[in-house]
């Protein structure tokens, strides 16, 4: 038996998912829906995701954010030197901001986003 995931980027509090699966010979099953609650929201903005990581050129920092506000992103080195900071605007939900990593040497980074209401930090891989 193989195991699959699958990411929903736009989550509802309340989502239902169902799985329909086809065989090599064509044969198809659909399962019974089942449904995921999420808590009524999260409480502050976070980092979901880096993606890709390791990265090369560039990489996706998809943020979840529960309000809309300006926050700053910082990739910071493993001696904590500031290597790049970026302040964008969030809307609420879910946000992907593009971070360009073309002038970022191949290492370990941190990528922080700090707001009024919290902080959050990822390990970033860029290869070269």
């Amino acid at each position: 038996m193989k195991s699959y995931e699958v990411y929903d980027s736009n989550p509802l509090d309340l989502t239902y998912y169902r799985i329909k699966t086809i065989d090599y010979d064509g044969y198809t099953e659909i399962f019974s829906p089942v449904s995921v609650r999420r808590s009524s929201s999260f409480e502050k903005t976070t980092i979901h995701a880096l993606v890709p990581n390791p990265a090369r050129d560039e990489v996706s920092v998809s943020i979840r954010s529960k309000f809309e506000e300006i926050v700053e992103l910082t990739v910071v080195d493993i001696n904590g030197k500031i290597i790049k900071t970026q302040r964008v605007g969030l809307e609420k939900n879910n946000n992907n901001i593009m971070l360009d990593l073309a002038d970022v040497a191949s290492g370990v980074y941190f990528v922080n986003i700090n707001s009024n209401q919290s902080q959050d930090m990822k390990k970033l891989i860029v290869t070269k």
